[in-house]
């Protein structure tokens, strides 16, 4: 993959059968490299900066990319199964969630060097996160064989939230809602996304992407959401709420993390 310009928007699609990580122009998705030599590329996020953060579930580690760049800048080895990574805003203190353990590690300022293991909760299997910008940070996952769903505070208590939404088979994504204690959250064996409250309540109605069969680590960013989806072998960015879908061509056959760098 070449150098891309400082100035692009771009879009990362990672995907488990080729285990590559696939470089769009967006918005117009049109094919601009592919990065490569990752092992299980299950989740990415992206930091104020436009540094990409790759997890390797299969190698235990995380790699990060500066915006458009073709090489690792950093490695973070996790000693565990990471998943899902969030980035703080403000801080960049970088949470990787470990689906063993039901721990997540934290590296402050993204300092590979510093990483700091919290919890475990009551979630045991820990898949995706993500922050808010109070420094909130929601957690998805198993507790036992159920699905858990809890948050702490600058690194504080775990609090289990007593969810009484539609039932989530498989824990998918986690991102900030852009409104106070609000996270949407993605069920991973459908293409179902919810808008839950900090007290486990669902906020208006379910949202369906339409077509998706399973959906994995979804990325909103502004009126969108890039929809990689396993099952089918498409991705897709869904104009969201309003409806519309723009499927991206030369997709991989198994996509299944996202993250869009500006």
């Amino acid at each position: 993959m070449r150098a891309l310009p400082p100035n692009m928007p771009l879009l990362y699609i990672g995907d488990l059968n080729t285990n590559d990580v696939f470089v769009y122009d967006y918005p117009s998705y049109m094919a601009v490299g592919t990065l490569t030599g990752f092992d299980k590329p299950e989740g990415m996020c992206t930091d104020a900066q436009g540094h990409v953060f790759v997890t390797n579930m299969g190698a235990g580690t995380v790699q990060e990319y500066a915006h458009g760049g073709t090489s690792v800048i950093n490695t973070f080895a996790t000693g565990g199964t990471p998943v899902g990574c969030a980035v703080r805003p403000v801080t960049n203190d970088l949470a990787v969630a470990d689906s063993t353990s039901g721990k997540y590690t934290l590296y402050p300022n993204e300092n590979p060097n510093a990483g700091a293991p919290h919890g475990p909760g009551a979630i045991t299997s820990m898949y995706y996160l993500g922050y808010d910008n109070a420094g909130y940070l929601y957690m998805d996952g198993y507790v036992g064989a159920a699905f858990g769903y809890e948050y702490n505070h600058n690194n504080g208590v775990f609090h289990l939230v007593p969810y009484s939404g539609p039932a989530i088979a498989t824990p998918g994504g986690v991102q900030w809602s852009g409104v106070a204690h609000k996270v949407w959250i993605g069920d991973q064996s459908t293409g179902n996304l919810y808008d839950i409250k900090l007290n486990g309540v669902q906020v208006g109605p379910t949202v369906t992407l339409a077509g998706a069969a399973c959906v994995v680590q979804f990325f909103i960013r502004n009126a969108k959401v890039v929809g990689p989806d396993r099952c089918s072998g498409t991705a897709s960015i869904y104009h969201f709420p309003g409806g519309g879908v723009d499927v991206i061509g030369n997709a991989p056959t198994t996509p299944v993390s996202s993250a869009i760098s500006l």
